[in-house]
C-alpha cells in the first residue's frame, strides 16, 4: 500500500444564487421607498391643487373629475426618478428594476384610497412604497437576470391583482 501519493480534493465552494444583501441594505431600500411615497403624495397634492384644478376646473369640464388621477400619474413619474437616484446613491442592486416594478405595481394607487383623509393617505402611500421597494429590492438580488425578472413579474402580477 502506497501512502505517500494521495490525491487531495480541492475545497468546494458553494456559490449562492443570490447577491449578498444585509439587513441594513434592505432597510435603506425600504426607507427610500417610504420617502418616495411621501414625495409622491406631496407632489400629487401640489399638482392637483395648483396645476390641474385651475386648468381643468375653471369651466364645468368633465376632465375636472379626473384631476386626482392626472396629478397622481405625474407624481408617480417624479417619484420614480427620485427613487432611482436615491437607490443609486445607496448602492442597491438593480435599482432600475426595483423602481420600475414598484411604480408599475402602485400605478393608480390613489384610486384605492378613495376619499380618506389626506394624512392617512400619505401614511398608507409611504408604507406601500416602502414595502414594494423592499420587496422588489429583495427579489431583484437573484443573480440570474431571467429568474429575477420572472420572480419580480410574478410579484407584480400578484400586487396588481390585489389592488
Amino acid at each position: 500500500m502506497a501512502t505517500g501519493n494521495r490525491i487531495k480534493a480541492k475545497e468546494v465552494k458553494q456559490i449562492s444564487p443570490l447577491v449578498d444583501m444585509s439587513y441594513t441594505d434592505l432597510m435603506q431600500m425600504a426607507l427610500v421607498g417610504l420617502g418616495v411615497g411621501l414625495l409622491t403624495s406631496l407632489v400629487t397634492l401640489i399638482m392637483s391643487k395648483f396645476v390641474f384644478e385651475p386648468l381643468l376646473c375653471a369651466d364645468a369640464n368633465q376632465a375636472c373629475q379626473r384631476v386626482g388621477d392626472y396629478a397622481s400619474f405625474i407624481a408617480l413619474l417624479i417619484g420614480a426618478v427620485a427613487g432611482l437616484i436615491a437607490l443609486t446613491k445607496v448602492n442597491s442592486y438593480r435599482p432600475l428594476l426595483v423602481v420600475l416594478l414598484s411604480t408599475l405595481s402602485l400605478w393608480g394607487y390613489s384610486v384605492v384610497f378613495g376619499d380618506i383623509a389626506w394624512y392617512a393617505s400619505w401614511i398608507l402611500a409611504a408604507i406601500l412604497f416602502g414595502l414594494t421597494y423592499a420587496l422588489f429590492g429583495w427579489l431583484s438580488r437573484i443573480k440570474s437576470f431571467t429568474l429575477a425578472i420572472a420572480a419580480t413579474l410574478l410579484a407584480l402580477i400578484l400586487i396588481r391583482a390585489m389592488l
